[in-house]
């Protein structure tokens, strides 16, 4: 008798796809380090991911990711959780997240290349004085039933506006050759924390309502603390003084040691934060996690902005 093999990628390939194809993003990356051959696997499925996402939207998915790559651009939002958890979300629009000095050549990309036209326009640096998320104008772009939208960062890094989003579920992104996904032990749970900055605005509670809602609908659960969900792990609920990603104190960036980053073809290529030397930094504040916390009693403002990648680490 043959002997019955134990390594899972020489299951028949149909087998094999079926249980990548129920993977996050996060399991993905801990398999491609088995050997090549998990790698290869792992590879066909997450270019298929991000094909899947990019063809409503885009006619050439490979010219359009070479696009994001040289302006430094990256897809976020549902879109590129839709690749990190796929089949759980189904994107009705593309998220494009661009520096401020690209806006003018990725646009004549899309009208030019895709065919997309102008639908409508919002310049917040105008409508919204107080706005504090990191964007400068959102310009929606429509082609028949395709839409994307196409987000201006205050500054010349993509990124700046992603921790401002609602929740830490939201805050993957994906550049034309890499993932990034800075709470990977949340999103791996389904866990995701509340922005405190964001749900301190007033009348945010009731706006953020629906979107809580849809995203527990894919099985997120939501938090405002650390502590929330670790309480019969935390002697008498008290701060562990240990480093945290989740901390309201610590300082995050993309790219740093917290961050899962891969590339969507192989593991032997460093993936890229984004084609930048500019970077995000953020720390998330918010309330204590308990009577110790090293926030003291009040807790913390939240911090966001951009720095660059040299003067880091």
């Amino acid at each position: 008798m043959a002997p019955i093999s134990t390594h899972p990628f020489e299951l028949p390939d149909d087998v094999v796809q079926h249980l990548l194809r129920n993977c996050s993003v996060v399991s993905l990356v801990q398999l491609r380090y088995l050997d090549r051959l998990a790698d290869n696997y792992v590879s066909d499925e997450l270019q298929g991911r991000y094909r899947n996402l990019l063809r409503p939207f885009v006619s050439d998915h490979e010219r359009f990711r070479v696009m994001l790559n040289t302006y430094g651009a990256v897809i976020s939002g549902s879109g590129a959780l839709a690749v990190c958890l796929h089949g759980s979300i189904v994107p009705h629009d593309l998220d494009v997240y661009l520096p401020k000095c690209a806006m003018a050549a990725v646009l004549a990309y899309l009208i030019n290349v895709e065919s997309y036209s102008i639908g409508t326009f919002l310049d917040v640096s105008m409508s919204e004085a107080t706005y504090q998320g990191g964007i400068d104008r959102v310009i929606c772009l429509r082609r028949g039933l395709s839409t994307i939208d196409v987000v201006i960062s205050h500054t010349d890094c993509a990124t700046l506006p992603l921790p401002h989003f609602w929740s830490t579920a939201s805050m993957v992104y994906l550049t034309g050759d890499s993932i990034c996904v800075p709470y990977p032990s949340l999103l791996e749970d389904r866990t995701s924390l509340l922005n405190p900055a964001r749900i301190a605005i007033p009348g945010a509670v009731a706006n953020l309502t629906p979107l809580i809602q849809k995203y527990r609908q894919f099985g997120f659960d939501f938090y405002l603390n650390e502590a929330d969900w670790r309480r019969t792990v935390w002697s008498q609920w008290e701060c562990p003084r240990s480093k945290s990603p989740t901390c309201p104190i610590t300082v995050r960036w993309f790219g740093d040691n917290f961050c899962l980053l891969t590339n969507f073809a192989t593991r032997a290529i460093q993936p890229k934060i984004a084609v930048s030397n500019l970077t995000t930094v953020w720390w998330r504040g918010g309330v204590p996690c308990g009577h110790r916390c090293n926030t003291g009693e009040r807790g913390l403002v939240s911090g966001v902005w951009t720095q660059l990648n040299g003067h880091l680490g």
